[in-house]
């Protein structure tokens, strides 16, 4: 697929594991390819919450080289 929409394979991994933005265009050429409406990205299974979710981004952790002073 990632081939098929001119993408690297390595981004499309990221955005199935919902680790990387997507624009319409991406969108519509995955939908183009598996060949669906690109509203199914943004429509809710009628059994249950959607399908897609994006996940928090964790906070940093905070440097140990800071001044305590």
């Amino acid at each position: 697929m990632a081939e098929r929409i001119g993408m690297h394979r390595n981004y499309i991994g990221l955005v199935e594991r919902g680790e990387a933005d997507v624009t319409a265009k991406t969108l519509f050429a995955i939908g183009e390819v598996l060949g669906v409406s690109p509203a199914v990205f943004f429509t809710p299974p009628s059994d249950g919450p959607a399908a897609f979710t994006r996940r928090r981004r964790r906070a940093a952790a905070p440097s140990s080289d800071a001044d305590d002073s």
